[in-house]
């Protein structure tokens, strides 16, 4: 198997965005990742665009030495770059948990908790204040405006 493409897909939220990376390979096997960095999207976008000339052609499985050559071929690449790896080797990760038939957490030592509290710090509830005006906002800290 071996990785034919690498997407950034940068989604605009409300108050934040998210950049998502969709890694595909010759198998037919897709895996998603999440790099999101709200402050400078275009940078880490064009970080992977410049890893992915890395990546492709690589056996998606061997996910230590495409993390290796990522870093060493772009050592002083700062913030934007280790976004951008961030969410390639999610991607990767998930590709072979996908080839194994079992979640990542699995291959990370397995599952800790079988439930976790929701923080939810970009809802309705964060937004309250003036948001930029004279009048106060009051946010929606319930259930629903959560969700």
């Amino acid at each position: 198997m071996k990785v034919t493409g690498i997407q950034a897909i940068p989604c605009r939220g409300r108050w934040m965005n998210w950049t998502f990376v969709k890694v595909t390979t010759d198998s037919g096997l897709v895996g998603w990742g999440d790099c999101t960095e709200w402050v400078r999207v275009q940078g880490h976008i064009a970080a992977m665009g410049y890893l992915a000339g890395l990546v492709i052609g690589e056996d998606p499985m061997n996910i230590e030495k495409i993390w290796q050559k990522m870093w060493v071929a772009s050592y002083a690449g700062g913030k934007d770059v280790n976004v951008a790896m961030c969410g390639i080797e999610t991607a990767l990760r998930d590709i072979v948990g996908k080839t194994y038939g079992v979640p990542v957490y699995t291959m990370l030592g397995g599952k800790c908790f079988d439930r976790i509290r929701l923080y939810y710090d970009y809802c309705d509830k964060y937004l309250e204040g003036m948001q930029g005006t004279t009048t106060w906002h009051d946010g929606d800290g319930s259930l629903e405006g959560v969700a």
